[in-house]
Protein backbone atom coordinates (compact mmCIF):
# COMPACT_ATOMS: atom_id res chain seq x y z
CA UNK A 1 0.00 0.00 0.00
CA UNK A 2 3.10 2.18 0.81
CA UNK A 3 4.75 2.11 -2.49
CA UNK A 4 1.08 2.66 -4.58
CA UNK A 5 0.69 5.83 -2.61
CA UNK A 6 4.31 7.01 -3.12
CA UNK A 7 3.44 6.32 -6.90
CA UNK A 8 0.17 7.95 -7.05
CA UNK A 9 1.81 11.02 -4.98
CA UNK A 10 4.28 11.11 -7.54
CA UNK A 11 2.00 11.10 -10.56
CA UNK A 12 -0.43 13.26 -8.78
CA UNK A 13 2.50 16.30 -7.38
CA UNK A 14 3.31 15.84 -11.26
CA UNK A 15 0.66 16.85 -12.78
CA UNK A 16 0.48 19.69 -10.44
CA UNK A 17 3.50 20.91 -11.01
CA UNK A 18 3.30 21.01 -15.04
CA UNK A 19 -0.21 23.36 -14.01
CA UNK A 20 1.33 25.44 -11.97
CA UNK A 21 4.26 26.09 -14.20
CA UNK A 22 1.76 26.71 -17.44
CA UNK A 23 0.23 29.16 -14.90
CA UNK A 24 4.40 30.77 -14.16
CA UNK A 25 4.79 30.66 -17.71
CA UNK A 26 2.15 32.86 -19.31
CA UNK A 27 1.95 35.08 -16.27
CA UNK A 28 5.76 35.69 -16.43
CA UNK A 29 5.06 36.49 -20.44
CA UNK A 30 2.21 38.61 -19.19
CA UNK A 31 4.01 40.71 -16.49
CA UNK A 32 6.57 41.64 -19.66
CA UNK A 33 3.54 43.14 -21.76
CA UNK A 34 3.24 39.48 -23.84
CA UNK A 35 -0.39 38.97 -24.05
CA UNK A 36 0.17 36.64 -27.12
CA UNK A 37 0.03 32.90 -24.77
CA UNK A 38 -2.96 32.60 -22.26
CA UNK A 39 -3.22 29.53 -19.62
CA UNK A 40 -4.54 26.08 -21.42
CA UNK A 41 -6.13 24.30 -18.54
CA UNK A 42 -9.36 21.63 -19.33
CA UNK A 43 -8.99 19.79 -15.94
CA UNK A 44 -12.18 21.46 -14.83
CA UNK A 45 -11.08 22.17 -11.07
CA UNK A 46 -10.22 25.07 -8.81
CA UNK A 47 -7.10 25.51 -10.58
CA UNK A 48 -8.67 25.59 -13.93
CA UNK A 49 -11.09 27.86 -13.04
CA UNK A 50 -8.18 30.29 -11.74
CA UNK A 51 -7.00 30.50 -14.64
CA UNK A 52 -9.39 31.16 -16.66
CA UNK A 53 -9.70 34.02 -14.31
CA UNK A 54 -6.45 34.75 -14.87
CA UNK A 55 -6.55 34.45 -18.68
CA UNK A 56 -10.31 36.95 -18.34
CA UNK A 57 -7.59 39.25 -16.23
CA UNK A 58 -4.70 39.06 -19.07
CA UNK A 59 -7.65 40.12 -21.80
CA UNK A 60 -8.79 43.06 -19.62
CA UNK A 61 -5.46 44.09 -19.22
CA UNK A 62 -4.61 44.00 -22.54
CA UNK A 63 -7.33 46.06 -23.80
CA UNK A 64 -6.21 48.78 -21.37
CA UNK A 65 -3.18 48.94 -22.39
CA UNK A 66 -4.28 49.30 -26.08
CA UNK A 67 -6.81 52.18 -24.95
CA UNK A 68 -4.03 53.64 -22.84
CA UNK A 69 -1.76 53.60 -25.92
CA UNK A 70 -4.56 55.25 -28.08
CA UNK A 71 -4.86 58.00 -25.90
CA UNK A 72 -1.76 58.85 -25.68
CA UNK A 73 -1.30 58.77 -29.41
CA UNK A 74 -4.75 61.13 -29.66
CA UNK A 75 -3.11 63.35 -26.50
CA UNK A 76 0.21 64.19 -28.66
CA UNK A 77 -1.94 64.49 -31.98
CA UNK A 78 -4.02 67.14 -29.31
CA UNK A 79 -0.98 68.62 -28.39
CA UNK A 80 0.39 69.14 -31.19
CA UNK A 81 -2.49 70.30 -33.03
CA UNK A 82 -3.04 72.73 -29.97
CA UNK A 83 0.73 74.21 -31.16
CA UNK A 84 -0.09 74.29 -34.62
CA UNK A 85 -3.66 76.38 -34.25
CA UNK A 86 -1.85 78.64 -31.72
CA UNK A 87 1.05 79.50 -34.06
CA UNK A 88 -1.16 79.72 -37.05
CA UNK A 89 -3.43 82.14 -34.70
CA UNK A 90 -0.58 84.86 -33.47
CA UNK A 91 0.87 85.22 -36.93
CA UNK A 92 -2.69 85.52 -38.30
CA UNK A 93 -2.92 88.36 -35.65
CA UNK A 94 0.26 89.59 -36.49
CA UNK A 95 -1.20 89.86 -40.55
CA UNK A 96 -4.10 91.16 -39.96
CA UNK A 97 -2.68 94.57 -37.90
CA UNK A 98 -0.57 94.92 -40.45
CA UNK A 99 -3.06 94.95 -43.04
CA UNK A 100 -4.77 96.95 -40.90
CA UNK A 101 -2.08 99.76 -40.65
CA UNK A 102 -1.60 99.61 -44.22
CA UNK A 103 -5.26 100.28 -44.73
CA UNK A 104 -4.90 103.37 -42.11
CA UNK A 105 -2.07 104.02 -44.72
CA UNK A 106 -3.93 104.17 -48.01
CA UNK A 107 -6.33 106.17 -46.71
CA UNK A 108 -4.12 108.74 -46.51
CA UNK A 109 -3.27 108.70 -50.07
CA UNK A 110 0.73 107.65 -49.36
CA UNK A 111 1.66 104.80 -50.71
CA UNK A 112 5.05 104.93 -49.05
CA UNK A 113 3.48 104.70 -45.85
CA UNK A 114 1.84 101.45 -46.87
CA UNK A 115 4.22 99.65 -48.44
CA UNK A 116 6.52 98.65 -45.53
CA UNK A 117 3.33 97.75 -43.72
CA UNK A 118 2.38 95.46 -46.98
CA UNK A 119 5.96 93.89 -46.81
CA UNK A 120 5.86 92.79 -43.17
CA UNK A 121 2.31 91.49 -43.53
CA UNK A 122 3.80 89.26 -46.50
CA UNK A 123 6.91 88.08 -44.83
CA UNK A 124 5.03 86.94 -41.57
CA UNK A 125 2.69 84.81 -43.81
CA UNK A 126 5.85 83.34 -45.52
CA UNK A 127 7.60 83.08 -42.21
CA UNK A 128 4.04 80.77 -41.50
CA UNK A 129 3.78 78.86 -43.98
CA UNK A 130 7.31 77.82 -43.41
CA UNK A 131 6.36 76.78 -40.15
CA UNK A 132 3.56 75.18 -40.89
CA UNK A 133 5.29 73.00 -43.49
CA UNK A 134 8.44 71.99 -40.87
CA UNK A 135 5.85 71.42 -38.61
CA UNK A 136 4.04 68.88 -40.57
CA UNK A 137 7.40 67.29 -42.31
CA UNK A 138 9.01 66.59 -38.67
CA UNK A 139 5.48 64.36 -38.09
CA UNK A 140 6.18 62.44 -41.07
CA UNK A 141 7.77 59.07 -40.77
CA UNK A 142 11.66 59.31 -41.04
CA UNK A 143 12.37 55.56 -42.46
CA UNK A 144 10.11 56.42 -45.99
CA UNK A 145 13.18 58.70 -46.74
CA UNK A 146 15.30 55.54 -46.83
CA UNK A 147 13.39 52.73 -48.08
CA UNK A 148 10.58 51.86 -50.83
CA UNK A 149 7.01 51.31 -48.97
CA UNK A 150 7.71 47.72 -48.37
CA UNK A 151 11.14 47.85 -46.49
CA UNK A 152 9.53 51.15 -44.68
CA UNK A 153 6.84 48.54 -43.03
CA UNK A 154 9.64 46.07 -42.67
CA UNK A 155 11.88 48.25 -40.94
CA UNK A 156 8.89 49.52 -38.49
CA UNK A 157 7.81 45.79 -37.81
CA UNK A 158 11.33 45.25 -36.76
CA UNK A 159 11.37 48.23 -34.33
CA UNK A 160 8.38 46.90 -32.93
CA UNK A 161 9.64 43.13 -32.48
CA UNK A 162 10.13 41.22 -29.09
CA UNK A 163 12.23 38.74 -28.33
CA UNK A 164 8.58 36.69 -28.06
CA UNK A 165 6.76 38.48 -30.70
CA UNK A 166 7.23 38.31 -34.67
CA UNK A 167 5.86 40.39 -37.34
CA UNK A 168 5.77 38.99 -41.09
CA UNK A 169 5.01 42.41 -43.86
CA UNK A 170 3.42 41.90 -46.87
CA UNK A 171 1.90 43.55 -49.42
CA UNK A 172 0.42 42.25 -52.60
CA UNK A 173 -0.55 45.15 -55.33
CA UNK A 174 -0.35 44.77 -58.93
CA UNK A 175 2.97 45.66 -59.71
CA UNK A 176 5.18 47.95 -57.40
CA UNK A 177 8.28 49.82 -57.50
CA UNK A 178 11.02 50.45 -55.27
CA UNK A 179 11.88 53.91 -55.93
CA UNK A 180 11.54 56.07 -52.12
CA UNK A 181 8.44 57.41 -51.23
CA UNK A 182 10.13 60.15 -49.50
CA UNK A 183 11.49 61.46 -52.93
CA UNK A 184 8.28 62.21 -54.30
CA UNK A 185 7.05 64.51 -50.85
CA UNK A 186 7.25 68.45 -50.89
CA UNK A 187 9.97 68.83 -48.52
CA UNK A 188 10.28 72.90 -47.63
Amino acid sequence: MGIMGAIFGYFFSHGLVTRFNRLSSATDLWSEGDFSKYIEDTTGDEITQFAQRLNKMAKQLKSLLYRRQEMAVSEERNRLAREIHDTLAQNLNAVSMQLELARNSARTGVVDTMMPHLGTAHQIVRTCLAEARESIWNMRSHVLERHDLIGALRTVAEQLERPTLTADVGLRAPQLTTWPLAAHLDRP
